[in-house]
């Protein structure tokens, strides 16, 4: 192997697994790469091509590699999409024909990746709703019959851990992970509010209650 490959790897991501550590790793550098609109072109032309199309497209690559002058050889082409279509072109019918890199896998990364993707969208949504319902809490400062004659219904408290007997809980609107967990426990208001911040009055403590279960 020459000197010049070994020097135009460290450029190129894909061709440096292709040279410096074999077959075995070169579906994951392929995978790592195919995104963007320069994957799509490629993956429009290779998805189904023959064998034959195949090796034309290796057998010109490297050809081509042994015309470039010897400056060219060295530089990164990062930023050409010319020069980056055919480096991956050669990177994937290289790959297919030594079966270190199929369609099929691809596919099935991607789809494992859309799946996980979506349960974290799911999740980051479910958080969002727990977030948006914390700040919707009421906080008033009178005790449970006051609120209960203010809204007309009979409410209950919620017990909560607490390392006091004032069964409190904190109320932090600039902090997203406690409004979560302040969301997440289905309470409606905070009686007996205190303000700890004159600079942030919706930041400080109170006594959950919810909206009492009818027999």
């Amino acid at each position: 192997m020459s000197n010049d490959i070994y020097r135009y790897k460290s450029y190129n991501p894909i061709l440096s697994t292709i040279f410096m550590i074999g077959i075995p790793l070169v579906a994951q550098a392929i995978y790592d790469s195919m995104h963007g609109e320069i994957a799509k072109q490629v993956r429009a032309e290779l998805r189904n091509a023959p064998e034959r199309r195949l090796r034309v497209i290796v057998r010109a690559y490297e050809k081509f590699r042994k015309k470039l002058p010897w400056y060219k050889k060295y530089i990164s082409h990062d930023f050409d999409e010319l020069w980056m279509k055919r480096d991956l072109r050669y990177s994937v019918a290289k790959g297919l024909l030594s079966h270190g890199f199929s369609w099929e896998e691809l596919e099935k990364k991607e789809e494992e990746e859309r799946i996980l993707k979506q349960i974290e969208q799911e999740k980051e949504r479910a958080k969002q709703e727990r977030i948006e319902k914390a700040r919707g809490i009421e906080l008033f400062i009178g005790n449970l019959q006051e609120y209960e004659r203010m809204k007309g219904e009979e409410y209950e408290i919620v017990k909560v851990e607490s390392r006091d007997s004032y069964n409190c809980v904190i109320y932090r609107d600039g902090y997203p992970d406690e409004l979560e967990k302040l969301g997440a426990m289905n309470i409606d208001a905070l009686i007996r509010f205190r303000q700890v911040n004159p600079f942030y009055p919706r930041d400080g403590y109170g006594i959950p209650v919810r909206k009492a279960k009818r027999n």
